[in-house]
């Protein structure tokens, strides 16, 4: 799924479409990382969840390659933003199935974090 992405990146800025894609991107980019900035310092941190729903199991999805990616549309946040951030296990669902919520915190907060995390997983029973 990496090398899929990379490639596809790959493929975008080199046809000639770097001015179209990559600089509208990277602009959108700067205006969530921007009003992420605004949120995190109003709050310490922020619970989302992980995924969809619950875990799916090992090579389910591995062929539905949108239906992969989709799952992973909560999680595009920190890496989108540069924030820090953490998931952790959230119990399990209807499947038995785990789920899991992610902690994100502001930029270079990752001991914070991981403090929350244990605090966090400590009161979930985990």
């Amino acid at each position: 799924d990496t090398k899929r992405r990379i490639m596809f990146g790959n493929l975008v800025i080199s046809t000639g479409h770097y001015d179209l894609y990559y600089r509208k991107a990277k602009s959108i980019q700067d205006l969530i990382s921007s009003q992420m900035e605004e949120v995190l310092n109003k709050c310490d941190f922020i619970v989302l969840p992980t995924t969809k729903g619950e875990a799916y199991e090992i090579g389910r999805k591995d062929s539905d390659f949108m239906s992969a990616y989709s799952e992973e549309m909560f999680t595009i946040l920190t890496n989108l933003t540069g924030v820090c951030g953490i998931t952790i296990p959230f119990g399990k669902g209807k499947t038995g199935l785990p789920l899991g919520v992610q902690i994100v915190s502001k930029k270079f907060n990752e001991a914070g974090v991981l403090k929350f995390a244990k605090y966090l997983e400590g009161v979930l029973g985990k």
